[in-house]
């Protein structure tokens, strides 16, 4: 058993020299991992300070909005009769719109009626009277054309008769008639 025991503890003695060997040997590198890691873990505590401050903005948004939706709540009901009290009005106005429309209508229609009648009346009347002028104007053309087309007579203007009024008189270009 002695022999046991001491081939035991040479096993022991020789893990112990090999995983202080192994040891010595890894540890920058498990520092570097740790000094890794509480690079890592700074960072993320930042970053949960920054969550901490947007979850505090947050529960102040939460708050305004809590606000707004009982001011709401609490204005509904008024919104709701101003609406409906507009919707009447507007149909009040609607309704008063159509039946004037429609008076309106029957209006010009008349008016229309009225003005054709008028018209149609007249227009025969019109028609007579321009048929009437142009027959006037046609013989007053004959007669004039008639008279500038004539012969002057030997007779000399102004007539005797007309030479001898008191409204006709030629000037005298001459001294004696002064």
């Amino acid at each position: 058993m002695a022999n046991n025991f001491s081939a035991l503890a040479g096993q022991i003695t020789t893990a112990q020299q090999t995983l202080a060997a192994y040891m010595a040997n890894n540890f920058s590198a498990v520092f570097n991992g740790i000094t890794s890691l509480n690079s890592t873990l700074s960072t993320l505590s930042g970053i949960v300070s920054q969550l901490s401050a947007i979850t505090s903005n947050l529960e102040g948004v939460a708050s305004q909005l809590s606000s707004i939706n009982a001011y709401m709540a609490n204005n509904f009901s008024a919104v709701f009769n101003g609406i409906t009290s507009l919707n009447s009005a507007l149909m009040s106005v609607n309704s008063t719109l159509l039946s004037v429309a429609a008076q309106l209508s029957g209006q010009i229609t008349t008016a229309q009626q009225t003005l054709s009648g008028y018209m149609a009346g007249n227009f025969s009347a019109l028609a007579n009277q321009i048929s009437a002028v142009q027959q006037a104007l046609s013989s007053s053309y004959t007669l004039l054309s008639l008279q500038l087309t004539r012969r002057p007579s030997s007779r000399t203007w102004p007539p005797t008769w007309l030479a001898t009024s008191a409204r006709y008189r030629r000037p005298c270009r001459s001294s004696a008639c002064s």
